[in-house]
C-alpha cells in the first residue's frame, strides 16, 4: 500500500538501499520493509516504531547473552545429574541469541543511519 508519498518512495518497499547508507526519515529514500513485505515503513510513525522495536530487540539480544552467561556459571557449579538439563538450556540460548542477532544484522542491511543507529542503541541499553 505504499506508494509514492512524502515520506518514501516505491511501491512495495525496499529490503536493502543498494546505494549505501541513507537517513530514512529524511524523506528522500525508497519506503523500507523491516523482516517481512508486509512491515513497510513508509510513514514517520511506522518508521519511528520500527526503530523503537530493533531498539527493543538489540536489548532483548543483550539480555539473552547475559542469562546464557548466569545458566553457563549455574551448570559450573551445579550437581553432576543437573548437568545435562543445563546443557539442554544453554543449547536453546545459544539458538536463541544467533537468531536474534541475525534479525539485527536484517535491520543493519535495510542501510538506513536511523536503523543502524537503533541496533547500536539497543545494544548499549542491552
Amino acid at each position: 500500500m505504499s506508494g509514492n508519498n512524502e515520506f518514501c518512495t516505491g511501491v512495495s518497499g525496499m529490503v536493502m538501499i543498494m546505494e549505501g547508507f541513507q537517513w530514512a526519515l529524511k524523506g528522500e529514500s525508497s519506503c523500507i520493509n523491516l523482516f517481512f513485505e508486509s512491515w513497510t515503513l513508509d510513514t514517520p510513525a511506522k518508521f519511528v516504531i520500527g526503530m523503537i522495536g530493533v531498539v527493543l530487540l538489540g536489548m532483548g539480544t543483550e539480555g539473552v547473552s547475559r542469562i546464557r552467561h548466569g545458566v553457563l556459571n549455574k551448570a559450573r557449579s551445579c550437581h553432576p545429574d543437573e548437568h545435562m538439563k543445563y546443557i539442554f538450556i544453554q543449547t536453546g540460548l545459544h539458538g536463541l541469541h544467533a537468531f536474534l542477532g541475525y534479525m539485527l544484522m536484517l535491520a543493519t542491511m535495510t542501510f538506513s543511519c536511523e536503523m543502524m543507529l537503533s541496533v547500536i542503541v539497543g545494544l548499549m541499553i542491552g
